[in-house]
């Protein structure tokens, strides 16, 4: 085709749209012949469909590797494996660069790479609203580039700002082209809103401190400021105890566990956090509670940075808290942790080395054990913890099991406690300072990562028996998880109620607890549905909405390409005669 006939066609055009320049209408027609006006779009399809390659290269590579976070769900489409993401990912990215590589320099190449923009833009602002954190979206490529997980997540952005500029030239011709009309004007301020919305015994009473100090596992230097220092009040009726531990430059900072021979008990201020720079601090006006019916209490959220469980552990734990397995394994949550959440609490065998007039711990080792292990279910299903509720966090649980099961350095010391020396008053010895030290699952772990010690300075007996349940002093909320109960489809985790100062526990009968627990189990959410489903539809609803602009595009550049051939053809014709 000569430049004649192109510049023909170019006025043909532009009788039709008299509002535009004789040389915009013969390059609108040029295009619409499927003709590029320039080799510049063509080059910057070519990169974009050769970047696109590359990338569905290493997803495919990628799937051949072996990664545990294959076989998880995924958080934007629950119904697909991130295996089978990642495979739909590939396809997309290897029919796109095809796409790039046929249409190059013409219409088509630009719509299916803007389109494949939004798309990726959309599932990224999915994933990061339904509270996703990593999606590997490098491929084989981060794993052998090293690349850290924020670079990780940069340079997918930066290739998509490098796809938007490769359709730039397009993209400021039709600017141009259907910004003046009033549909495109509402369209994009609509897109745009979306995006933007989018007793017999007597008691004993043991006053000291606890020194709790976090050092680095590799070289045991101690952080500086991860140390805290407090005071505690333990007293011991039999095998019944309670221990309150308060910080000493921040006493809002306190914690409660006690056990009165049938429940345990934890308590502790309402939110904040037991850190120097936290900055939210505990409310004074309302404590949060957990009731179990075990010997040993849930640790309340949070790493135990004040040390109450090395208290606990030192005068409070008693043989009755140590009960073996169906493989005469003992195997006890770990209480310096969290345990609601957190299924790396268990796992481990306790071996305790005595016990001091078979009362009081001596000495003992937490050692890992994989005989422990259980299958996925009964992991999830453990009467301290709490079922996840989102996709992620179930994501997250079985990425933790994984690792756990996969662990091959199996019998490593997880922590050691010994009572270095004891005290003798009216017949009984009772610890007087003890040491607990934590250590990180290997590798990279030479050191304890954190060491408690508890000082006993003060020794008393009162002739009379004290109750050990913990008095309600403050408007309290509790999660009491002796009504926890569960069936083939749905859990009740436990009951949550509020007490006022000076009220009594609720006990483990309580007609309206037990009825709200039998309601749940009839019509309460499914343990597999997720809470985060709603945000789901959102996203999907924005999906359809982004995609939409696109078709409406690809339609009416059609229309205009089938206007464009007929007023050639017809001025072909008109030149012939």
């Amino acid at each position: 085709m000569s430049l004649q006939d192109t510049y023909a066609a170019g006025q043909a055009v532009g009788h039709e749209q008299g509002d535009r320049e004789p040389s915009e209408a013969a390059a609108n027609a040029a295009e619409g012949a499927g003709i590029s006006s320039s080799g510049l779009p063509s080059l910057l399809h070519c990169i974009a469909g050769l970047v696109l390659l590359l990338y569905a290269a290493s997803h495919i590579a990628f799937l051949a590797m072996r990664d545990p976070s294959h076989r998880l769900s995924s958080i934007v489409f629950p119904f697909l494996t991130n295996w089978t993401l990642y495979l739909a990912a590939a396809l997309i990215e290897l029919n796109v660069a095809l796409f790039a590589f046929k249409f190059r320099g013409r219409t088509p190449a630009n719509i299916m790479i803007l389109a494949f923009v939004g798309l990726m833009l959309w599932y990224r602002s999915a994933f990061n609203y339904l509270g996703g954190d990593y999606c590997g979206c490098l491929g084989l490529l981060g794993r052998l580039l090293h690349v850290s997980r924020e670079m990780e997540k940069l340079i997918p952005l930066s290739t998509l700002a490098l796809l938007v500029l490769t359709a730039c030239p397009w993209l400021g011709r039709a600017f141009n082209r259907y910004m003046r009309r009033k549909f495109w004007r509402i369209a994009m301020v609509g897109l745009l809103v979306v995006a933007r919305n989018a007793a017999g015994e007597g008691t004993i009473e043991v006053r000291g401190t606890v020194n709790a100090q976090e050092y680095n596992p590799r070289t045991g230097a101690p952080y500086a400021e991860q140390a805290w220092h407090s005071t505690f009040e333990a007293l011991i009726s039999g095998g019944a105890w309670n221990v309150r531990v308060t910080e000493i430059d921040h006493p809002n900072w306190w914690e409660l566990r006690a056990y009165d021979g049938t429940n345990s008990y934890s308590l502790k201020p309402f939110g904040g956090g037991f850190t120097a720079r936290s900055s939210t601090q505990p409310r004074t006006d309302l404590d949060s509670a957990l009731i179990n019916k075990a010997p040993w209490p849930i640790p309340p959220e949070g790493a135990d940075p004040l040390g109450t469980a090395a208290v606990c552990l030192t005068f409070g734990w008693s043989p009755e808290a140590f009960r073996s397995n169906g493989l005469g394994l003992v195997e006890v949550p770990i209480p310096w942790t969290a345990v609601r959440d957190n299924l790396n609490a268990w796992g481990y065998r306790w071996v305790v080395q005595g016990w001091m007039g078979g009362r009081f711990l001596e000495s003992f080792q937490v050692v890992r054990d994989n005989r422990l292990d259980l299958d996925s279910k009964q992991e999830l299903f453990r009467p301290e913890f709490d079922y996840p509720e989102t996709l992620k966090a179930y994501n997250g649980c079985l990425m933790m099991l994984q690792n756990r099961h996969a662990d091959g350095t199996n019998g490593y010391v997880r922590a050691r406690y010994r009572v270095a020396s004891w005290f003798t008053t009216n017949g009984v010895t009772l610890p007087q300072v003890s040491k607990l030290e934590v250590f990180y699952p290997p590798p990279g772990r030479r050191f304890a990562a954190r060491v408690f010690e508890v000082k006993a300075t003060e020794f008393a007996l009162r002739e009379k028996g004290t109750p050990m349940a913990p008095e309600v002093r403050t408007d309290t909320v509790v999660a009491d998880y002796r009504y926890k109960r569960s069936n083939n489809s749905r859990i009740f985790k436990y009951a949550e109620y509020h007490l006022n100062p000076g009220d009594q526990w609720r006990t483990e009968n309580d007609a309206v607890l037990l009825a709200q627990a039998d309601e749940w189990l009839r019509n309460g959410r499914k343990y597999t549905h997720f809470a985060d489903s709603g945000k789901r539809w959102v996203t999907w609803l924005l999906l359809a909405a982004l995609l939409a602009g696109p078709v409406a595009v690809t339609r009416l550049n059609a229309r205009q390409k089938h206007r464009a051939s007929k007023n050639y053809e017809k001025s072909i014709n008109t030149s012939g005669h």
